[in-house]
């Protein structure tokens, strides 16, 4: 059997015209787009409505019936879920529809997190959030940290950290400083020391037991010193 149907939502009277083939009517088919599915599951399959509205004796002729009925004015009105006309396999978005559909989106998107989107917490509590900062300390930093010890130009060339240099030095101009991160700042630059290799590769420090001093291999100040 092949029939051309109509879905319509209860609660806000949008619908849905779709095309199916069956053996059995009351297979309990509801429709294979993306928003009509999506909004079965959010609002309940009680609060959906199902209509037949043609039958006919061939996918060649339910196809057409639908490309008939399903135009382009339907894909781009806001009272239906139908992202695409009809017709088998459908045609390309208009900008309208690309529209409309982005919107869903967004709309479905804001709702899952509104109301908690399955395997993420809508808010951690104090207790959480202080249980996965101890977790964390320490992870990134030191040894810990993949940079250790590195220079971003030994890793990209001087090329690129020429360029990675004058991105940053564009993305800081004119930018307006707080209080707060001038104090932050200055806080860090005031523990902050120079230290140096035996090639004369000078980089800059803030612990005094960091493993490059407490090895030899370089040593406090701007100069290699030898004893």
């Amino acid at each position: 059997m092949f029939y051309i149907y109509k879905i319509t939502n209860k609660i806000d009277g949008m619908m849905y015209i779709g095309a199916h083939s069956t053996d059995n009517l009351d297979d309990g088919y509801m429709g294979s787009g993306i928003w009509i599915t999506r909004a079965i599951k959010k609002h309940g399959r009680h609060n959906f409505t199902k209509e037949i509205l043609s039958v006919h004796t061939s996918f060649e002729e339910m196809y057409e019936e639908e490309k008939r009925i399903v135009t382009s004015e339907i894909v781009e009105s806001p009272q239906y879920y139908n992202l695409k006309v009809g017709g088998y396999g459908g045609a390309a978005l208009s900008e309208q529809a690309t529209k409309k559909r982005n919107k869903k989106i967004s709309e479905t998107v804001n709702d899952q997190f509104k109301n908690g989107r399955k395997g993420h917490s809508r808010s951690l509590s104090a207790e959480n959030r202080k249980k996965i900062s101890d977790k964390l300390k320490g992870r990134f930093t030191g040894e810990n940290n993949y940079m250790h010890g590195k220079n971003v130009a030994d890793l990209i060339g001087p090329e690129r950290d020429a360029i990675r240099r004058d991105n940053i030095r564009k993305g800081n101009t004119g930018k307006v400083r707080t209080d707060d991160h001038k104090a932050n700042y200055s806080a860090y630059a005031s523990r902050r020391f120079w230290i140096v290799n035996q090639n004369g590769e000078c980089k800059h420090c803030v612990d005094i037991n960091d493993p490059r001093l407490v090895s030899g291999e370089d040593q406090r100040g701007k100069k290699w010193k030898t004893n």
